[in-house]
This record gives structure tokens, sequence and C-alpha cells, in this order.
């Protein structure tokens, strides 16, 4: 009985470590703007975020298998780096051009400019601004519980204890500058959260990731409000429908 039940185990925990989790950007749920103001007169190039983030990674997950030890633990500040999550064995994510090409589906849902874009390229013509991202922080930490018994504990995930966690961080910044002197003539607020998840057989099982789009829609949401408002006061807002 016991070894069925640890070979369900195994199932369930090498099967999730095999699966690849990846960036999901919802915008049209997301959308907090869309058709309030008519769009500025502008056109705006958005650049591939600059990443700041360290380099460590950390993966100590195969600790939950000695005895008397809690939780295995990773700590990735490159999550794209990273394996051997809770559910997941990697997170299929590039931050620079992903996050760049969530900023310009919401800056267009949202109606913010005539013409938004993507590039790689800092000279475009008849741009009039370039969007520059900053990624601070695109941090996964993460424990598997087995309660200091070893490859047995994850037998106490079937009557309903808690098999992980997983806290996610997001850091981002976002500047515009002038497309003929280069000068940066706007910096939206930075923006950094994060969000903590328990996660057992039974409840968010496969969710560790979910909350990275979230945090970015809400970073957007705030930068969308204040571009429009700069926009407005520096009169590149046409008239209001």
């Amino acid at each position: 009985m016991y070894k069925a039940i640890l070979l369900c185990c195994a199932v369930i925990f090498l099967g999730g470590c095999e699966s690849a989790g990846s960036w999901r950007y919802d915008t049209k749920s997301n959308s907090m703007h869309e058709g309030r103001v008519a769009p500025a007169n502008v056109a705006l190039a958005v650049l591939p975020f600059e990443d700041m983030r360290s380099n460590d990674n950390t993966n100590a997950t195969l600790l939950y298998m000695i005895p008397l030890m809690p939780y295995g633990y990773s700590e990735y500040n490159r999550i794209e780096g990273g394996n051997g999550f809770l559910t997941h064995g990697s997170y299929q994510i590039r931050p620079r051009e992903d996050l760049a090409n969530s900023l310009v589906d919401e800056l267009k849902h949202n109606n913010v400019a005539r013409d938004i874009f993507f590039t790689q390229r800092t000279t475009e013509p008849n741009v009039d601004y370039y969007l520059q991202g900053y990624v601070q922080e695109f941090r996964y930490n993460g424990k598997i519980f087995s309660y200091g018994l070893s490859v047995y504990g994850p037998l106490l995930w079937f009557i309903g204890l808690p098999a992980g966690s997983a806290n996610n961080t997001l850091s981002v910044d976002l500047e515009m500058k002038d497309a003929r002197t280069g000068e940066v003539v706007w910096r939206g607020r930075s923006f950094s959260s994060n969000r903590s998840l328990i996660s057992g057989l039974y409840y968010n099982w496969g969710k560790e990731f979910d909350a990275y789009p979230e945090m970015m829609a809400e970073a957007i949401s705030i930068w969308i409000a204040d571009l429009n408002n700069f926009l407005a006061s520096s009169g590149k807002k046409v008239n209001h429908f």
C-alpha cells in the first residue's frame, strides 16, 4: 500500500517537474483604460527592457530528501534559468522582450497614441518618443515541503497538507525619451510587488507563476494613467471623445 502511494507521489512530482510554465499576458482582461480618451498624436516605439538583475540562482530542492529537513528550496534571480520548481520543470520567458511586448499590447488596447510598436532599434523613422523599461527584479523563491520525513513527506500532501510555497517578486521601471534629443522627458512611477502562494494537491496546483502577469498588469495600469496625464499636459493629446 505504502509503495503504491509513494509511486503516486513520484508520478505527481516528476510529472510536474517535466512540464514547463510560460509567460501568458491577457491584455483584454487586464485593460482598465479602454476608450477613455482619444489617442495622442504621437508615435511611440517601445524598446526591449534593460535587464538589471543579478545572476544568482540557487537550487537546493533536493534538500527535502534529507531526513529531518522540513523542505527543499530554490531562489532564482533569473527565473528563466531555473529548474525544478514545485509543479513545473522550467519557466519559459524572455523578460526583456516579453515585458516590452506586453506593454505595447496594453498601450494599443488603451488607445494611448496614434502609432505604437516594438523595436530593437534605437533609430526609427517618424518616431516621437522611445519608451525604455528596466527589469530590476523578476525573482522566484520556492519551497517543497517534506515535513522532515524525506521521501515519505509527500504522503501528507494526500491528506491536504501544503506541498510547497512560491513567492513571486517583480520590480520594474519605465521612462520615455525624446527621439530627437535622447532626453528623458517622462518617468513612470517605480513599481515593486511580491505575491506569495501556498500550493497543495487540491488547491493552487500549477499556479506558482500566475502572479507575474498580474503584477505587470498593475504596473502598466499605473504607467498608462501617468503617461496619459503627461501627454495631455504637454499638448500631445487631442480632444477627448
